[in-house]
């Protein structure tokens, strides 16, 4: 039974005993026998009422955390602030805990979360340092100031024709007792599958050209045919 529900009954119980059956235990108990509620529960609830005087349930006491759960906890937390990428595989091995109950401790008693590294450019040598410098030499040499040409970005994507071929996993849910068909618990993949390309240009102002889509491949002839007969950035030239 729900905590809702049993105090609902709780207080329905005293309710009857206190204002109805004129103290009765056991006409509240024959009242809510002919209901279908179990013999014990009535009794209980009123003896709980005679003995803290309401029908309020204690809360669930919790074991005290021992001396060497809170040091290995301690080991765990500063392992992982030394070295935040290590996995818990690695670091379970290291403390020589199992790996569930290493996560147990990360999740629960420390609250640390994992998240996914984002890319970066892997910078080598000097080429942090020469970046920006580029970037503006860039500019300078392909736009310069009052010469009327502006700087066009352009990227293509490629998408799979079949849904089947996008990348992520795919989950199937196991009944026990239960069979399920092989063909579910695969998930089918082509080699060279088919698919669309979507190409679309956007210049320094934020203008953008109207995508082009197409089931080939961007090469040199179809990049100039579309940045030429695209309305949207025909002003670029």
């Amino acid at each position: 039974m729900e905590t809702s529900r049993r105090k609902f009954l709780s207080d329905r119980v005293v309710h009857y005993f206190e204002n109805v059956s004129s103290k009765s235990k056991k006409n509240t108990v024959r009242h809510f026998l002919s209901e279908g509620y179990a013999r014990s529960t009535i009794y209980d609830i009123l003896l709980r009422y005679s003995d803290r005087g309401n029908t309020d349930y204690r809360k669930p006491t919790s074991r005290k955390t021992s001396t060497a759960a809170l040091k290995l906890a301690e080991k765990v937390r500063k392992l992982i602030e030394r070295e935040p990428n290590i996995s818990e595989r690695l670091a379970a091995a290291r403390l020589n805990i199992s790996k569930g109950y290493l996560h147990e401790i990360k999740v629960k008693k420390l609250g640390i979360k994992s998240r996914t590294c984002k890319s970066f450019p892997n910078y080598v040598k000097n080429q942090s340092e020469r970046a920006k410098t580029a970037c503006r030499k860039i500019v300078e040499k392909s736009a310069p100031r009052n010469s009327g040409k502006t700087i066009i970005l352009d990227d293509e994507t490629y998408c799979p024709i079949d849904p089947q071929d996008i990348v992520g996993r795919k989950f199937c849910s196991l009944v026990p007792g239960k069979t399920v068909d092989p063909k579910k618990k695969i998930k089918p993949k082509t080699k060279f599958f088919r698919k669309f390309l979507v190409w679309q240009a956007i210049d320094e102002n934020g203008e953008a050209s109207k995508p082009y889509i197409s089931t080939g491949t961007m090469n040199f002839q179809v990049s100039v045919f579309e940045r030429v007969h695209s309305k949207e950035i025909s002003s670029f030239y």
